[in-house]
């Protein structure tokens, strides 16, 4: 039978665990014949062991209080229990711990307070003036700001070498809070007044989210969920913005952090929009979503009309298998259910991921948008097939700098050609398309320098992470292969060559962050061109360029820009344009695309992983090389 053994001075938790203390019933002990470490062992839930450390224990024979005072630790399921002192009720099987710091321990999270009234049997309790921390996993991240959290350009593909340094800051991943009062049970939840949670490890923090009052509950997927009354976020505990809503949800997965979400679409959604999520089903393996969307700009330009001013996005996503995924998209870009045919876009896949770097596709979309270019964008009316690809690159050196990528796949794909009967036309046409496509990659770093201290004045003022300046270069070749059902053939071989880097660190006020990429992309058709508009490769030279450069404090301006030097001269593709509010803890940034007739405004909580979405739905990229291609 386990038991419960509290030590007594001058023995060991090992020794005290050997005692035969295993009573067969707690009706048939004298406890005035045991030693006072032994008495405790009938009176405490059987079905668990609880040890007890302090300095000085006490027996009260009438209250049935076991006192441990000076540096007392209470063990009981897996719990630490430490404090000044520890009182045990014998009758109502509960502890009291005071001092000037009390801790209690329960696996990754650690709670920490001036009082704590705990259950032992229901490991629930009441923590008053509580400090501690709540932890999500996440995928690893390097320090470079290109790829932070905020995207200024979500379409185009960022084939950027940076070198990868571990260099993390104080509290990653753990967001800690303060409460005047928590109340917790042994599932995680709990309830909160005048509750504080910052993703800042520094005081005073840049960011908070409060309430007045907070439930915190464990979900089945692991999130936690906070449902508050008076919720705001507390910037620098100057400017205060209410949340607008009652739950908010830290997640593993990316959020909307916002109640609406601003975006611009002339192609699909008449410009500018609004939008809201709401999470109609949302556990450990299944998620599903459905996104009403306000046509503001229409609106505003046509009038008021339910059907015409509406749109619906909904997604499914599904773990039907630890390694097996189901994804369903759709967007409805007006609700009054004319033209459907034309406003409905639609995407069903299932993914299997095979060892770390392999992964099986099979899926089935209607009407993707693709943008191909200087050809723009083009509808795909249908396409269905299967593909096998490297789900991330497949090093080949032990530095990790040589890298290959594949795809095999086979389609069935309808859309818009030329290859008719009338050579001056174009008509949808269906055929077979089978493709093999390798990318090898080479990056080498010419020059690296030191990130600064992890600090909240020097490495980590405006930053999520220290930024190590660097500098690089890269060289790559690639081939992809297209053969189609009627004969057709498109072959290309193509390279990329470029250079790559940041400099400046992000802590000063002035010009203190230059991150640029440019790169020369040329393409080779070694055969006739594809009969489909959205896979043809018209654009033989492409250059690439990015430039961030810090202007004053956390504002830093962005451009990505595609070029074309095809036909003797430099034609812009693609070009998109940011402005960015960037601090550790939080960030903003506008960004607009004149050639996609996109844009949108994005607001990112790091550690929370509330990240606003502006990709457009089921739009592929067909500017470079995708291995993962329509």
């Amino acid at each position: 039978m386990p038991y419960f053994a509290p030590i007594a001075p001058g023995v060991s938790p090992q020794v005290a665990a050997l005692r035969d203390v295993r009573p067969v019933s707690t009706e048939d002990i004298d406890y005035t014949s045991l030693p006072l470490w032994e008495r405790l062992v009938q009176a405490i839930d059987p079905k668990a062991r609880v040890e007890v450390d302090a300095d000085r224990q006490t027996f009260n024979e009438q209250t049935q209080v076991f006192t441990a005072t000076g540096n007392a630790v209470l063990r009981h399921r897996g719990a630490v229990l430490e404090a000044d002192e520890i009182e045990v009720n014998l009758l109502t099987r509960k502890a009291t711990a005071t001092g000037e710091e009390v801790v209690l321990t329960r696996g990754d999270q650690i709670l920490r307070g001036k009082r704590l009234d705990y259950d032992l049997d229901a490991e629930s309790g009441v923590f008053y003036q509580v400090r501690g921390g709540l932890r999500l996993e996440e995928a690893a991240r390097d320090t470079n700001l290109m790829d932070a959290p905020v995207l200024v350009d979500p379409a185009t593909p960022r084939r950027v070498f940076v070198p990868q340094t571990a260099v993390e800051r104080p509290g990653r991943g753990l967001q800690r809070f303060t409460a005047d009062e928590l109340t917790f049970d042994s599932k995680g939840g709990g309830t909160a007044t005048n509750l504080k949670i910052t993703n800042d490890p520094f005081d005073p923090p840049e960011l908070e989210l409060q309430a007045r009052r907070a439930t915190l509950t464990r979900l089945p997927n692991g999130d936690s969920e906070i449902r508050a009354k008076g919720g705001q976020l507390a910037f620098d505990r100057r400017i205060a913005v209410p949340l607008l809503r009652d739950r908010v949800v830290i997640s593993r997965r990316r959020r909307d952090p916002l109640p609406l979400e601003l975006g611009y679409d002339q192609r699909d959604l008449g410009g500018v929009f609004l939008s809201r999520t709401f999470d109609v089903v949302d556990d450990r393996h299944v998620t599903f979503q459905i996104t009403p969307i306000f046509l503001l700009q229409r609106t505003i330009e046509r009038g008021f009309g339910w059907g015409t001013n509406f749109g619906l996005r909904s997604r499914l996503v599904a773990d039907v298998a630890p390694d097996t995924t189901v994804k369903l998209e759709g967007l409805l870009s007006r609700l009054d259910f004319r033209d459907t045919d034309e406003r409905l876009r639609a995407r069903f896949q299932l993914e299997h991921r095979w060892l770390p770097q392999h992964r099986f596709i099979a899926d089935a979309a209607y009407r993707q948008r693709v943008f191909n270019g200087s050809l723009g964008f083009e509808d795909v009316r249908f396409g269905a097939g299967v593909a096998l690809l490297s789900n991330q690159p497949i090093t080949l050196d032990k530095a990790g700098t040589t890298q290959l990528q594949y795809v095999l796949s086979a389609r069935i794909i309808t859309a818009d050609s030329d290859d008719t009967n009338d050579p001056d036309g174009q008509e949808l046409r269906t055929l077979g398309r089978y493709q093999g496509a390798l990318t090898l990659s080479r990056s080498i770093t010419l020059w690296q320098g030191k990130p600064l201290p992890p600090t909240a004045t020097e490495g980590l003022r405006f930053s999520p992470r220290p930024l190590t300046p660097s500098v690089g270069f890269s060289a790559g070749i690639s081939s992809i292969n297209n053969f189609y059902s009627n004969g057709a053939t498109q072959i290309v071989l193509g390279g990329d060559v470029g250079f790559s880097g940041q400099l400046g660190h992000f802590a000063k006020n002035w010009f203190d962050y230059t991150a640029f990429r440019v790169s020369y992309s040329p393409r080779f058709r070694l055969t006739e061109a594809s009969p489909f508009f959205f896979d043809r490769r018209v654009d033989q030279q492409v250059v690439n360029l990015f430039l961030a450069q810090q202007i004053f404090g956390p504002l830093r301006a962005t451009a990505n820009i595609t070029l074309s030097l095809d036909n003797g001269g430099a034609q812009i593709i693609s070009a998109t344009y940011g402005l960015e509010y960037s601090r550790r803890t939080y960030g903003v940034s506008v960004f607009f695309n004149p050639e996609r007739a996109q844009g949108g405004i994005l607001f990112r909580l790091n550690e929370f992983n509330w990240t606003g979405n502006p990709e457009p739905l089921l739009e592929r990229d067909q500017i470079v090389p995708r291995l993962d291609a329509l």
